[in-house]
């Protein structure tokens, strides 16, 4: 579906749908999803895409929210995310809504978060801990003899 400016809504997606791979669409909401056994959705350079809220519950991986409107990750909350790749996603500015599910999050490319530019030290593969913070899950990245937290 690359380079569909014009598909806006994914109301009406089939309940058998398990794979979404829409990049630089004109898609503004995953609204519509909510009712499909999509478990993979990738999004990159869906500028208009500014909510998470509509994911579908079986979805398992989350990649592309590179160049999408995305500022948080409210509406994970209720899906089954295991992976999620929040690199170049200039306007995610907080970490919040991480669901429990979520065993690896890959911010590879810098970021913007809580109000200031990603470092290096912050880029990279993550994988879950066993710690939370305010009921958030806890991602550790170990580089050499350096342990980074996010």
């Amino acid at each position: 579906m690359s380079g569909c400016e014009k598909l806006t809504s994914l109301q009406g997606c089939p309940s058998t749908l398990e794979k979404f791979i829409g990049p630089d669409t004109g898609i503004a909401s995953l609204e519509g999803l909510e009712s499909t056994s999509i478990k993979k959705l990738v999004v990159s350079g869906c500028e208009k895409l500014e909510s998470l809220k509509g994911a579908p519950p079986k979805l398992e991986e989350l990649t592309g929210l590179a160049d999408t409107g995305i500022t948080s990750l409210e509406g994970l909350e209720s899906t089954s995310i295991k992976k999620l790749v929040v690199g170049g996603c200039k306007k995610l500015a907080s970490l919040q809504g991480c669901p429990r599910t979520l065993e690896e999050l890959d911010a590879s490319v810098q970021m913007k978060l809580t109000g200031s530019t990603a470092k290096a030290q912050y880029m990279g593969v993550y994988e879950r801990s066993e710690k939370t913070a305010h009921g958030a899950p806890v991602f550790v990245k170990k580089a050499g003899n350096q342990t980074h937290y996010l």
